[in-house]
């Protein structure tokens, strides 16, 4: 699908190529008087909860001079069929431009317009409101983009098993050899009745399996241009995954995840996992499926508590996480009302995501409305759920008391988008043959170093 996706792509640069003209000046008609001005507004996710009506009426509501037409492209290939969508002509005033990778892939092909004039235009701060993070949406001197999050990993776990096997919680000085020790602990049993000492998102690959490496300082560059695959502390993350799924086996392995499809989460919300690896969005997900699916009286009946990733090794800083601005709003350059599309796309992230329960990247972003929403589900009939978080646990997973690995080692996020996607995928394919036995922890660091840096030099 990768290729795909790719190919994609490059039928979406020949087309900004071929409608440069267009893409400069599309912008409609000025309305006839009493007119409202429309805004074409793409991603998914947004029916449910009626959120895509909810963001429309109040965005509406604060600007009557707008109405938004809200277009879910489904989740399965979103990219692919928004690229289509844009390749095609198909106007589109804003969009989901999913990660950092992607946002500035398609931005630097001219998928983009510039919107730093639209959402200034009446005295807005982008400095005060999304901190020195917003460096990182300027691409090639223009802001393409609003980042509406950021990141976060965490570690979930249930309080229930450690109890029932006289461990101590863990505490955010843990590093990875506690979190390794931890798991097979905590591992008992076999076959159905296997309970797993960590549940990690094996399929989610670069982002995951990287951690422990990116905990000490790695990053995929020594320069903008040399590849740092052979380094000894991504070999050292790479193995520590491969005893976890292969050796010991404390976490469902890669083949597993493949094999049965099974859901990233749900081997911890069933309690057939003690501790689970992933980001801050689980904890708004365990609400939604406990209380909101029909699977629910059977899933996450035990307490939940949650600790920051494991350091790197003793002399790390408790509080490093991946908490860098991302996932990003951009206008298409098939706009017909670009200045409308910067807007709304400001309004949702400064405005609405409190209301949503969804962890902004905004500054000021309303944390007693944001906690409200985060802490409880509230059914069709109006009825609230709750897992029982407190305010220990949504600060923490709010991630202010954290800070990014980027900063804290002084890494250039941004060094190289174009070959960081590349080396994303080779990572990916090469890891897969190292988990699956096909291949030595050798081969694959060397696999990785050559083909990434050969990928490098052809983008040159």
């Amino acid at each position: 699908m990768k290729k795909l996706t790719a190919l994609v792509l490059s039928l979406v640069l020949l087309f900004a190529v071929c409608t440069s003209a267009f893409a400069a000046g599309a912008k409609e008609a000025a309305p006839a008087d009493g007119a409202k001005q429309k805004i074409v507004w793409t991603a998914y996710g947004y029916l449910s909860e009626s959120k895509a009506d909810r963001i429309k009426a109040d965005f509406e509501a604060a600007y009557p001079q707008y109405e938004v037409e809200y277009i879910d492209l489904g989740s399965d290939d979103y990219l692919v069929r928004f690229d289509t969508m844009i390749a095609s002509g198909e106007r589109v005033d804003m969009a989901l431009a999913m990660d950092q990778v992607e946002y500035n892939q398609r931005a630097k092909q001219g998928m983009f317009l510039p919107i730093e004039s639209y959402v200034t235009k009446d005295g807005f701060d982008l400095q005060d409101a999304f901190g020195p993070g917003i460096k990182n949406a300027y691409v090639d001197g223009e802001l393409y983009g609003l980042p509406y999050t950021k990141g976060g990993f965490y570690v979930f776990y249930n309080k229930d098993m450690f109890d029932a096997a006289g461990i101590a919680y863990p505490t955010d000085d843990w590093t990875w050899d506690d979190f390794e020790a931890i798991a097979k602990k905590l591992t008992t049993g076999t076959g159905a009745s296997k309970v797993y000492g960590a549940n990690v998102h094996m399929s989610w690959g670069y982002d995951i399996d990287t951690l422990p490496a990116q905990m000490l300082g790695w990053t995929p560059f020594k320069d903008a241009n040399t590849a740092n695959m052979d380094d000894p502390r991504l070999k050292s993350a790479l193995e520590l995954w491969n005893r976890m799924q292969n050796v010991d086996q404390t976490i469902i392995s890669l083949a597993t995840f493949q094999a049965e499809q099974i859901g990233g989460r749900m081997p911890f919300s069933k309690g057939q996992a003690a501790m689970l690896l992933s980001n801050w969005w689980s904890a708004t997900w365990f609400l939604n499926n406990k209380f909101g699916s029909t699977d629910g009286d059977k899933l996450l009946n035990f307490n939940i508590g949650v600790v920051n990733i494991p350091r790197g090794d003793k002399n790390t800083p408790n509080n490093l996480n991946s908490t860098d601005l991302d996932y990003y709003f951009a206008v298409p350059n098939t706009a017909k009302n670009p200045e409308g599309g910067a807007l709304l796309s400001r309004f949702m992230i400064c405005e609405e995501w409190s209301k949503f329960g969804t962890l902004s990247s905004y500054r000021h972003q309303d944390v007693d409305e944001f906690m409200q929403k985060f802490v409880y589900y509230v059914d069709k009939d109006g009825a609230k759920h709750s897992l029982g978080y407190d305010e220990e646990f949504v600060t923490k997973v709010m991630g202010g008391w954290t800070q990014p690995i980027s900063t804290y080692y002084g890494i250039d996020s941004m060094i190289n988008p174009e070959g960081l996607a590349v080396i994303k995928d080779i990572f990916d394919q090469e890891r897969e043959l190292y988990y699956f036995g096909e291949q030595t922890i050798d081969q694959t660091i060397k696999a990785m170093q050559t083909r990434s840096q050969a990928e490098l030099d052809a983008l040159k």
